[in-house]
């Protein structure tokens, strides 16, 4: 039941307070200007509470989505793969105008105005990655926190295109220059980096599953290597070349257990893989760029589509090929 009282302030300024009631239903106030506002309201909640769609917005109000963004850092992110990167984003969400909303008073208008202002500063995929994030927090705090909201505001904000994919090969004398500068050590390049380098540019693996890597999911008597934490999540097994087994019987250790590289890093591999190609004269190649390269060359070397896959781990066909990017002198070589 709605009771609406109008009020007249020290300034005389009139105001129409408007109070629904229900039992089992917590009581609701609010304020408005003129009565048909706070009639317009009243009917509004009263229809939601027979609904039995009502929800209490207290909860939503009485905490900052900072508070959510610090619980969901601690509590959901380190049981993800992509847990560094991750962290990353909600450390920015964490600083900008975001966090100090609360959940219910978020609207897609305040996100809609982020992502503008990250547009301006960022790729479009890195505002996709945050945009994304943060709806993911929303719907834990949602279905899991006891936070009640009628919608996820993200979700009425448009998702800005992403540019087009890299196509960044190994041209030319590239390779050889990207080696040497990566050193095994010398001129500045970490021990192992090399190593790392020729392996990704032979198999196609991601940084992340490289530093995996363990001996004793390596047959070189069979010339593959097991993966069993990738991306997609799904063990696969990774042929090895010819190239690739001479590397590994190289460094092989005598008890050949334990990581390949147990002291090299994610975050150490990408500072020493920007510092060799700066020294290669590469300034606008990433380690992803090798997985390409390797994806590109099976293809080149006969493989099919899904034989490609299978070792590369893409489970959507159509990402593949924008990760295979074809040498035109190659084919035309095939051509005659």
């Amino acid at each position: 039941m709605a009771t609406i009282h109008k009020r007249t302030g020290a300034s005389g300024a009139v105001t129409y307070q408007v109070k629904v009631r229900r039992a089992g239903h917590p009581a609701l106030s609010r304020s408005f200007p003129t009565k048909a506002l706070a009639e317009q309201w009243a009917t509004e909640h009263e229809a939601q509470i027979a609904r039995g769609s009502m929800v209490d917005p207290a909860a939503a109000r009485a905490v900052s989505m900072r508070a959510l963004f610090d619980r969901y850092l601690s509590e959901v992110t380190p049981r993800k793969k992509g847990s560094d990167q991750e962290r990353y984003v909600l450390l920015k969400l964490a600083g900008s105008k975001l966090a100090e909303f609360s959940p219910g008073t978020l609207t897609a208008a305040a996100v809609r105005e982020w992502r503008d202002e990250r547009l301006r500063e960022v790729a479009p995929a890195t505002v996709n990655r945050g945009l994304a994030v943060l709806s993911h927090v929303i719907e834990q705090a949602r279905k899991e926190w006891g936070i009640e909201l009628p919608a996820n505001p993200v979700a009425s904000v448009s998702r800005p295109r992403n540019a087009r994919g890299r196509s960044r090969r190994l041209v030319g004398d590239e390779e050889t220059r990207l080696l040497d500068a990566c050193g095994g050590g010398r001129a500045g390049g970490a021990a192992y980096l090399r190593d790392v380098v020729l392996l990704a540019i032979e198999t196609a693996m991601r940084r992340s599953e490289l530093l995996a890597l363990r001996w004793e999911d390596i047959y070189l008597e069979r010339a593959t290597a097991r993966l069993h934490d990738s991306k997609n999540g799904e063990p696969r097994t990774v042929p090895l070349s010819q190239r690739a087994r001479a590397l590994l019987r190289g460094i092989r250790p005598a008890d050949g257990a334990g990581l390949v590289w147990p002291n090299a890093t994610g975050n150490g591999v990408r500072l020493a893989f920007k510092r060799a190609t700066a020294r290669a004269a590469l300034p606008n190649l990433r380690f992803h760029d090798l997985r390409h390269e390797a994806a590109s060359r099976f293809s080149e070397k006969g493989l099919n589509v899904m034989e490609a896959a299978s070792v590369t781990g893409h489970k959507d066909l159509r990402m593949l090929k924008r990760y295979t990017h074809l040498d035109a002198s190659k084919l035309a070589i095939k051509l005659g």
